[in-house]
């Protein structure tokens, strides 16, 4: 399956060095490491820094990709490589609490250190999230490796409370939690899922309702890695940790579209994307109806990682934003071409399924 490269031209100057350094060194697809960076830096960002795109409608940093993975795709080098600065900055932080904290009896106007950071989390479960948002309102990201049984679970199962924790978050929106000892306000609940599924388990995607927590995910086909070169890749690395760590410490804040241009070229993007949707049909509509929340986030990474990091207006990063959804919407078609194929063949040999998201209306 032959699909466009990413263009690495829309990337600034660091993150576009870090792509380049690393998949060369290690063989990696260049275009799944350049989207998993990209939901690495809107994971680094304060989940309630918000970019109004047009009255009544604003978007947070975080991505949701669900990467569809390829044989001898180097996935888990992938996602090493583009975590590794928030996974170590988690360590750091963790390391400072435990120098703060005092053991035994407290001295008098002992004050309690602020808990350790979540930035990435495996534990998708409803409790263990409820806990670390009403800690920290910046949100997280939440990795699975594999998404299929957590998705099953959260959509056929009675967990109903999880799945309106999930799909709420996934959108930003806050809410009120009714936890044992006291309601926990969540606002706004900011979270991200970097998920993946093997290719030959796509069928089972098939019975998921429409409109849940599969439709706030972007799809991205992955292909095969090769051997790569053997360079070193450190000083780009290393630029590109440093700027995690910036984004990490920045504060939130309001942004908007710096000037005329930028505007007219975001929404003539999302007058295009509500007719290409608008084409569509099943389970392909509903993750193209989410590219235009998805082109803000993208806008909020491209932003706070180039030269213009410290505007509260995002002047030069329309275009690039156009070329990625541009990308992004050849892999959603992609992904339900070989959604429908793979579907087709678990007919031709099962019993008929219920309808799904992802059948034709």
């Amino acid at each position: 399956m032959k699909l466009p490269d990413f263009p690495l031209d829309a990337l600034p100057p660091i993150p576009r060095a870090f792509v380049e350094a690393t998949s060369a060194a290690t063989g990696v697809d260049p275009s799944g490491l350049a989207i998993t960076t990209l939901v690495a830096l809107g994971a680094a960002i304060d989940g309630r820094t918000q970019l109004q795109l047009a009255p009544g409608f604003a978007v947070g940093p975080r991505l949701s990709i669900l990467t569809v993975n390829a044989p001898m795709d180097r996935r888990s080098a992938m996602l090493q490589a583009a975590l590794d600065p928030l996974l170590d900055y988690e360590r750091r932080d963790r390391l400072r609490h435990a120098a703060q904290v005092t053991r035994g009896r407290k001295p008098k106007g002992y004050v309690t250190p602020s808990p350790p950071l979540r930035l990435v989390s495996d534990d998708p479960g409803y409790s263990a999230l409820a806990t670390v948002l009403a800690r920290q309102p910046r949100g997280l990201l939440i990795r699975r490796d594999e998404i299929t049984g957590w998705l099953d679970m959260m959509e056929t199962s009675p967990a109903q409370p999880g799945r309106t924790l999930f799909t709420r978050a996934l959108d930003g929106y806050g809410q009120s939690l009714n936890r044992v000892r006291a309601p926990v306000e969540l606002d706004p609940a900011s979270v991200g899922i970097l998920a993946g599924i093997h290719r030959e388990r796509l069928a089972a995607l098939a019975d998921l309702p429409a409109g849940g927590l599969l439709a706030r995910m972007t799809p991205v086909i992955l292909q095969s890695a090769d051997p790569g070169d053997g360079s070193d890749p450190g000083e780009a690395q290393a630029g590109f940790g440093l700027l995690v760590e910036a984004l990490i410490e920045r504060p939130p804040i309001e942004l908007t579209l710096g000037d005329a241009e930028a505007q007219e070229t975001m929404d003539a993007l999302r007058a295009r994307l509500h007719v290409v949707a608008s084409e569509a049909q099943g389970g392909l509509q509903a993750h193209l109806a989410r590219l235009p929340a998805v082109a803000g986030s993208l806008a909020i990474a491209l932003h706070f990682s180039g030269d213009f990091a410290n505007d509260p207006a995002i002047q030069t990063r329309a275009e690039a934003v156009t070329a990625i959804i541009g990308w992004l919407v050849a892999h959603a078609r992609a992904f339900a071409d070989a959604l429908a194929l793979a579907l087709a063949e678990a007919d031709a040999v099962e019993t008929p399924r219920r309808g799904g998201m992802f059948d034709d209306d």
